[in-house]
């Protein structure tokens, strides 16, 4: 009897054995669920490249003036394994027989550049290259100050009206991440605070007429997918389109400010305020890409979302609403 029961005490023992190897993993589950993060061998290095990337993008607002502290940004991204590559390197990549196709229109202002990185995900590894397109000058196509909001106000609560404000980013592939201070938006009394010592949020201003220049300065970036260790040619797939755009407001009057019965000197132009939006995912894509790669190779999926590019911004500046096209210069798309 004893000798059934140990048989029986066996044969559980294997069915149970076999019963938990055939649960799937936590892994498993991460990538069914579309959760799995890919592993970045070098995180810390590129990190430390996309936070000086988005530092040298706010430099950009003023361009001529942070001149000096772009170019050292510039030399610690060389020192990162940052290189740029020419247009004509750039124009080959981007048109190689690949899906999706590209072709590059050349530009002197705008520099290219490459870094490449491992990552790992669903138990392979892939090589990243990322190809990223910044303003080398004032007049690049990625920087944009070709608008200036004239407005007239009279009769207005300072705390009440709203001054700047982003409306609304419209982008590509899905929703893009919007700065949380032009989203919420600042008003006339915020605007004009450090101007008028005595203005309150109840402050009725009688009378104000002034003028605003917004600039904005854009980067690119593309992300090419390969299985590592192969050549790029005939292997690498473009699985990710993104930018990002900082946008900077400025302010001055060109008439004295009437303010309960005291007249404020018009001031010069100054700064007014500042903040960015981003394609979704623009901070790193690591997981993204390669994830679509992924489905690329593995399922045959040709039809993956990789375009995430922002494409216009509307603001409401001063009681008026403009629409500007986001600083692109970015490649042609070619089917």
């Amino acid at each position: 009897m004893r000798k059934y029961r140990i048989i029986a005490v066996v044969l559980i023992t294997c069915i149970l054995t076999m019963a938990l190897a055939s649960i799937p993993t936590a892994e498993y589950w991460a990538y069914a669920t579309g959760n799995m993060e890919a592993i970045v061998v070098d995180e810390e290095r590129n990190n430390k490249i996309d936070q000086l990337m988005s530092l040298r993008c706010e430099l950009e607002l003023e361009y001529e003036e942070n001149i000096a502290q772009i170019n050292q940004i510039d030399k610690q991204l060389e020192a990162l394994g940052v290189e740029e590559i020419t247009t004509e390197e750039l124009r080959s990549k981007m048109g190689q027989s690949v899906t999706p196709r590209y072709t590059v229109s050349s530009t002197s202002t705008t520099r290219w550049t490459s870094r490449r990185t491992v990552v790992a995900y669903a138990n392979r590894q892939f090589e990243l290259q990322i190809i990223e397109g910044v303003p080398i000058d004032s007049t690049s196509p990625l920087r944009d100050e070709s608008m200036v909001v004239k407005y007239k106000m009279s009769g207005v609560v300072a705390g009440a009206v709203e001054a700047v404000k982003v409306i609304g980013v419209s982008a590509l592939g899905a929703a893009p991440e919007i700065g949380a201070v032009l989203s919420a938006g600042i008003t006339l009394y915020d605007a004009y605070k450090g101007i008028i010592d005595s203005l309150k949020t109840t402050t009725v201003i009688r009378n104000v007429e002034g003028y605003a220049p917004i600039s904005l300065t854009s980067h690119m970036k593309y992300i090419y997918v390969k299985p590592s260790g192969s050549a790029d040619k005939g292997n690498q797939v473009l699985c990710y389109a993104g930018s990002k755009v900082n946008y900077l407001i400025s302010n001055g009057t060109t008439e004295d400010i009437l303010v309960n019965g005291v007249s404020t000197p018009k001031h010069k132009l100054e700064p007014l305020i500042d903040d960015y939006s981003k394609s979704y995912n623009y901070s790193g894509g690591y997981t993204l890409s390669a994830k679509n790669y992924y489905d690329y190779v593995t399922n045959e999926n040709k039809n993956f979302i990789y375009d995430y590019r922002l494409t216009h911004i509307t603001l409401k500046v001063f009681g008026k609403t403009v629409r500007m096209d986001v600083p692109s210069a970015n490649p042609n798309l070619v089917f």
